[in-house]
């Protein structure tokens, strides 16, 4: 009897801390989606305050200060340097100067240091950010990209569309290759081929139109 009482209250035991740990698991994924949901928000009211203020300012329209800070009090243009967009995986993410603490791959896409600007004439803007999983894994449906899907930078009150060209799986040894198909602009994005971990890929898009935003 005493026996058969004791595995009661082992099972029961048991039952409670499954219990407890299935509800904190949760807990974790509640939170998670949350700040994730807040992050992507902030993102967004980010990046319209950036095209805001950059359209204002490169078509000499006086801005309101006020409306153009972040919530650490520090002004949109020094916050962005431009949006990347590519509405086929329904991206648009900010990214930063060079020479920023900001511009990196850990925490977002980043401008890799050989990088032009767009308006450099046949320069080549070149992106990078992780894929897989996570918050920061900003180019994780890369993949998913054709030839002559769009993708869209804002710059400077000026938004340059690109239509990708070429999609190659080069070997990830720390550089990427690019091969110009001809003497034009090009926005190059690279990130790790989540199938096999020796390769990244290089997709390559041409500079096709400019226009105000």
């Amino acid at each position: 009897m005493a026996l058969l009482k004791r595995k009661r209250i082992k099972k029961w035991s048991l039952f409670i801390i499954g219990s407890f740990l299935i509800a904190i698991g949760i807990g974790i994924i509640v939170v998670k989606t949350l700040l994730d949901y807040q992050y992507e928000k902030q993102e967004s009211k980010l990046i319209d305050l950036y095209i805001e203020s950059t359209t204002n300012e490169y078509q000499n329209v006086q801005a309101d200060n006020s409306e153009t800070k972040t919530s650490n009090d520090l002004s949109i243009s020094e916050k962005y340097l431009g949006v990347l967009e590519i509405p086929t995986i329904n991206l648009k993410k900010g990214f930063f100067e060079k020479n920023s603490s900001l511009n990196t791959i850990s925490k977002n896409v980043e401008i890799l240091e050989e990088s032009d600007m767009p308006n450099i004439k046949n320069g080549n803007l070149v992106l990078a950010a992780h894929s897989g999983t996570g918050r920061y894994a900003f180019f994780r449906n890369l993949y998913k990209l054709k030839i002559n899907d769009n993708a869209y930078i804002y710059y400077q009150g000026l938004k340059y569309e690109y239509e990708i060209v070429k999609i190659e799986y080069q070997d990830k040894d720390g550089t990427i290759t690019i091969s110009k198909l001809e003497q034009e602009s090009y926005l190059i994005l690279t990130t790790c081929d989540q199938k096999d971990k020796t390769k990244q890929i290089v997709i390559t898009a041409k500079l096709i139109n400019t226009e105000n935003y």
